[in-house]
């Protein structure tokens, strides 16, 4: 019985899952390869490696994104990889095909100065004290944004100066070391939170 682009699909975000990957990084790499099967309408199986450079040409000219460029040659070439492996194809025809080199921008970082002014100007309100235990705590810690939201109070741990990142990039936990600032605002969040004084 012949298998559809559909069904490739979904194995390959069930691969996707298999490893490990975050949510955000599986919806990437699976939007990446919808939009390239639309564009290929259903015939990804007799795609040349000359006709995909032409789609990622395209799609270049369009975002002018070499980062974005990358990804998708690096999520076409695992999904003509499962191709491969379902011997449905003999060849993975972006073989030939070779990334564009990035220049790192250099990354500036806050002085401890200006980080004191911008906690300095977060005013004394309890949106603010939230501010404040946000930004304290993402100083101390060096956390991302996703771990940072699916962190609870219960995760940090004042005895030990530590916090728990149980969704930690590709869903490892790991324990991270917090300074005594960012645990002294996210007491005080405790203890606005639980009524306790």
């Amino acid at each position: 019985m012949k298998t559809t682009m559909y069904e490739l699909l979904i194995e390959f975000e069930d691969r996707l899952k298999q490893k490990g990957l975050a949510t955000t990084t599986i919806y990437n790499k699976t939007r990446n390869l919808k939009a390239f099967l639309n564009h290929c309408n259903e015939t990804a199986l007799t795609t040349t490696g000359q006709e995909i450079e032409e789609y990622l040409r395209e799609c270049f000219n369009e975002d002018h994104s070499t980062a974005l460029y990358n990804h998708r040659i690096r999520d076409l070439k695992q999904f003509y990889g499962l191709l491969l492996d379902r011997e449905l194809l003999l060849l993975n025809p972006l073989d030939g095909i070779e990334r564009k080199e990035t220049e790192r921008p250099s990354r500036s970082v806050f002085t401890q100065e200006e980080v004191k002014r911008i906690i300095d100007a977060i005013p004394d309100t309890p949106r603010g004290r939230r501010d404040r235990a946000i930004i304290e705590l993402v100083y101390s810690t060096g956390l991302r944004i996703g771990e940072l939201m699916g962190l609870d109070l219960e995760d940090v741990d004042v005895g030990t100066r530590e916090i728990i990142v149980r969704h930690g990039k590709g869903g490892r936990e790991r324990i991270v070391p917090v300074g005594r600032e960012a645990l002294v605002v996210l007491e005080c969040r405790a203890s606005l939170k639980t009524g306790k004084k």
